[in-house]
């Protein structure tokens, strides 16, 4: 009998992966393999980094809610709407800070969970012509590090002074069952049902404003 025929399995020649490292379709064929789609994520997420600029001086505490509200949210009714997100993760935060007196500081405080740290970061400025400047990234085992769900939860403590630019990078998970199922309702103010709508970085009526077209 001729040994050709008899073979069960795949020859040398169908061992070999090709660019995208599957095997070819031979070995498929004499193996009976039923080949199968890849995996994909049941749950949309995206990763963004926005702009904001500081109308006033601010020094105090941005939940996750906020930071969920800034990446963009639908108005439902004049006075209500919903953020697309709902959970998010901050990957990095930079910001700077000038002032007209030359002495600017800018101070972010990364906040930990229980066993975690309370990282601290700062730049002070002594001249109008150099901002302060810092760019850091949320440590391992920080809250923010973490996804957490749209909860006034505080994610980072941050200061900065008046005309100050803030970058916030950020992955957002999208709400799988629809963006009405969250529980991070916003109470807007004049707002146009159906418009989408990007929040100040400190919430609602906050002076962290962002550097796009169409903020309620």
């Amino acid at each position: 009998m001729d040994s050709k025929r008899t073979r069960l399995f795949p020859t040398r020649h169908s061992r070999r992966r090709g660019r995208d490292g599957r095997r070819g379709p031979n070995f498929i064929a004499r193996l009976g393999e039923v080949p199968r789609p890849p995996t994909i994520e049941g749950q949309y997420r995206c990763t963004r980094r926005l702009r904001f600029t500081a109308t006033s001086a601010f020094s105090a505490t941005i939940s996750y809610a906020d930071i969920i509200s800034a990446f963009g949210l639908v108005a439902t009714s004049a006075t209500t709407g919903y953020p697309l997100g709902t959970a998010v993760r901050v990957i990095a935060l930079e910001a700077w800070g000038t002032s007209s007196s030359g002495d600017a500081t800018v101070v972010l405080n990364w906040q930990g969970n229980a066993f975690g740290p309370n990282n601290l970061v700062q730049d002070t400025s002594n001249t109008a012509q150099y901002p302060a400047h810092i760019r850091s990234r949320p440590p391992p085992d920080s809250g923010a590090a973490l996804f957490n769900e749209s909860t006034s939860t505080t994610a980072i403590i941050l200061t900065v002074p008046i005309n100050a630019i803030i970058d916030i990078t950020a992955e957002i998970v999208f709400a799988i069952a629809g963006y009405t199922t969250n529980s991070g309702v916003v109470t807007l103010a004049g707002a146009t049902t159906g418009n989408f709508y990007y929040l100040p970085l400190d919430g609602i009526g906050g002076v962290l404003l962002p550097v796009l077209a169409n903020a309620p």
